[in-house]
């Protein structure tokens, strides 16, 4: 007989919270790429104290995804031609196997829609809809998933 409930706890620290906020502020584009943002400014707008944004940002640091700014704060880095390279070779490696198991059916649409993390935020940037065939946002709306999207001149079917 279990002693613990099945479920896992759910209670997460300030940092937790703050590196997924700034995670996504990243990736979706609200912090912009060479701006510098103070740890101190980003807590007093949050409401919570320097400690949890710093140590959130510091883990963005070890991520790659921001860069310390010596006595001013923390700023976005941007992708590199590399990078978007790079992203674009594993999109197609993991998204045009995963469309064509959909098509024969071996993979069913319930348990593709039921996967933890959301295809598409509704939002786009040069990191998240990196190296389509359109600018970014062109292939990007709040009702599509991310092999859903449909370049300009280019048919669903």
């Amino acid at each position: 007989m279990p002693v613990l409930s099945e479920t896992a706890l759910q209670r997460t620290s300030l940092r937790e919270q703050a590196l997924a906020l700034l995670r996504e502020a990243v990736i979706t584009g609200r912090i912009a790429d060479g701006v510098v943002y103070s740890s101190k400014a980003l807590a007093a707008e949050l409401g919570v104290s320097n400690g949890p944004i710093r140590e959130a940002m510091l883990a963005l640091v070890d991520d790659g995804l921001m860069e310390a700014v010596p006595n001013k704060g923390f700023r976005s880095v941007p992708l590199t031609p590399a990078d978007l390279a790079e992203i674009y070779e594993m999109r197609l490696l993991l998204e045009v196997p995963a469309v064509a198991r959909l098509a024969t059916g071996v993979l069913s649409m319930p348990t593709a829609a039921s996967s933890r993390q959301p295809m598409n935020t509704g939002h786009c940037s040069p990191q998240s809809c990196a190296m389509t065939s359109a600018p970014p946002n062109a292939l990007c709306d709040s009702t599509s998933s991310t092999s859903a999207r449909i370049g300009p001149g280019q048919s669903s079917r």
